[in-house]
């Protein structure tokens, strides 16, 4: 309704005033959404994580139970033909499987109740705050229900799988039921292969976001940064109300900070990078045509001293940063970034041009020198064209754009530096607060924490679901010697060689792990399409992404195949022939 309303105003105000508010419009969000972003998909994405994992543990038990109850097939039907009805076999094979649920699920409750004081440490504050994490009863009659669910479904798979047929597991040498368990089996064993290798590619593709994250140009350097803000109040019954009052405070700060052991320079502006995206007005290009109606050129704006660009490493690419005596220069001087450059003068020809804001009356401006672009907002933001002014000259830009921020380069632990910095600004003005105080590489690490988060969950869930799709496969490698004994004396007997024994245990092993990766990768193209929005720098399953995940579950597959398979080869005819 809101959201309604305020397009109706924009349209309104486009029809009164079409040569400023041409294609302007409004949105409307919430202030979870402000505050959190859109966070739904990131869950999303996170309870899939964990929805593959159960189904690969569930298939794994369901595979076990079939086993088991291809093991006392007899047993079983000794019992139908003396009188035992179904349903009580039924009902004896879904109570061991809700045993196994109830044991699980007490053993995982106790585990995430002790594993809360690392969970806490992981989640992001911004996250921590609105949603803290705790095994509550919610929690816990989720646990029950998802718990009971997956007994139910899959003890029912199982026991369906492993139906009694008594004519036919009372036939000696009949195999029919035991070869349709095992390809039972076998199916199971190719969806927990699938399933991993989506899990897998899926974290490839997360640890190749946070990668490239972390290697993104930023266009400044945060190691060695202690960052603080010191707000001034502009207020009329304030003394920082007067303009030279507040250049004095900036240069008595710096002065007394630069001073202190270990600081190599401190400069002030109006918003560090990743605190605030900035502010931004319209100017009028020195000789450029007149823009068509509606058309503005909105650029960023900072007010920055002396040496805020040294602090931070910001490169100078051309011409010359600000001076201390630029202050009494008649003419204004700016410092533009190289998109602001190759925005507005494409033929290199920036240092020297002039601008004016888009007000009348409003004196040209020189640009002085280009500086490299960094990025304000957050990593995935690119930058957009900036200009950059001195903070000891006064263009009647409202107080909203004075500087609040300061940034301290220092040789050590940024944080060490903080309670010396505090008191050399007390000293100016003890009465000023100083707030926000953190290293400027916290306040980076601070954008990618949700990044970190899910890279971090989805490895353990790779590495959970590795293990136990090698132990899925190992299992029936295990189970299929087991039950394979005399077939494998026999062939001994008449001859085969133990090296053609253990060749077809790991053929038919790799035929399952190809199976399961072909399925694997049609759910791997859907993953990515879904977790497209949370990528950045990458556009889809390339060769690092991909093929190293895929390796790493062919080697675990192949070495859990090989075990049992190298057993099989190694059985003495004799005791297979005489084995029951």
């Amino acid at each position: 309704s809101a959201q309604r309303e305020m397009s109706d105003i924009s349209l309104q105000l486009e029809h009164e005033y079409p040569a400023t508010n041409r294609g302007l419009s409004t949105s409307v969000i919430s202030l979870r959404k402000q505050l959190l972003g859109d966070s739904r998909l990131a869950i999303f994405v996170l309870a899939s994580g964990v929805a593959i994992l159960l189904l690969i543990t569930c298939a794994n038990v369901a595979g076990l139970m079939i086993a088991r109850a291809a093991k006392h097939e007899r047993e079983a039907a000794v019992r139908v033909a003396l009188g035992a009805s179904r349903i009580e076999l039924l009902r004896q094979g879904l109570a061991e499987s809700f045993v196994l649920s109830f044991g699980g699920s007490v053993l995982g409750v106790i585990f995430a109740l002790g594993s809360m004081p690392v969970m806490r440490h992981f989640v992001p504050q911004t996250i921590a705050a609105w949603a803290h994490p705790e095994v509550n009863w919610t929690v816990l009659l989720f646990t029950v229900l998802v718990g009971a669910t997956a007994a139910l479904v899959f003890g029912l798979f199982g026991q369906n799988a492993a139906a009694v047929r008594p004519q036919e597991a009372l036939s000696q040498g009949s195999r029919g039921s035991t070869d349709t368990k095992q390809r039972l089996r076998s199916t199971l064993v190719t969806a927990e292969i699938a399933l991993t290798t989506i899990i897998l590619t899926s974290t490839g593709l997360l640890g190749g976001t946070f990668w490239q994250l972390a290697h993104t140009d930023l266009g400044f350097n945060p190691d060695f940064i202690l960052s603080m803000r010191t707000e001034l109040p502009v207020s009329a019954q304030t003394p920082y109300h007067q303009f030279s009052a507040r250049v004095s405070f900036y240069k008595r700060v710096l002065d007394r900070v630069e001073h202190l052991p270990g600081v190599k320079s401190a400069g002030y502006t109006t918003f560090l990078p990743f605190t605030n995206p900035g502010g931004s007005t319209t100017v009028l290009i020195q000789g450029a045509p007149p823009l068509p109606i509606g058309n503005v050129n909105d650029v960023g704006m900072r007010v920055v001293t002396t040496k805020y660009f040294r602090t931070l490493a910001i490169p100078l690419l051309e011409g010359r940063t600000f001076y201390e005596a630029d202050g009494e220069n008649k003419t204004p001087l700016v410092v533009i970034n190289q998109k602001m450059a190759q925005q507005y003068w494409p033929n290199g020809e920036a240092i020297g041009r002039q601008f004016r804001f888009d007000d009348p009356g409003t004196p040209w401006m020189t640009v002085i020198g280009i500086v490299g672009n960094v990025r304000q907002t957050n990593v995935e933001t690119p930058s957009r064209a900036e200009m950059y002014f001195s903070y000891e000259q006064d263009l009647g830009i409202p107080g909203y754009f004075k500087p609040r921020d300061l940034a301290i380069k220092v040789s050590g632990d940024p944080e060490s530096y903080a309670n010396e910095v505090e008191h050399s600004i007390w000293s100016v003005d003890p009465s000023q607060p100083v707030s926000d105080i953190q290293s400027m590489r916290h306040l980076v690490n601070a954008r990618n924490e949700s990044y970190i988060l899910e890279a971090k969950l989805f490895t353990f869930f790779s590495c959970t679901a590795l293990l136990i799709s090698a132990l899925g496969i190992y299992g029936l490698m295990s189970y299929s010697v087991t039950r394979r004994t005399q077939e494998i004396g026999i062939r001994m007997a008449l001859g085969a060689q133990r090296e053609q024994i253990l060749t077809s245990f790991i053929t038919a092993a790799c035929r399952l792990l190809l199976i399961g990766l072909m399925l694997g990768a049609i759910g791997s193209v859907v993953a990515t399409r879904l977790l497209g929005s949370m990528l950045y720098g990458i556009s889809g399953v390339g060769w690092g992404v991909g093929v190293l995940p895929l390796l790493v579950l062919s080697v675990s597959v192949a070495l859990a195949a090989y075990i049992p398979a190298r057993r099989a080869g190694t059985i003495d005819p004799m005791q297979a022939l005489r084995s029951e």
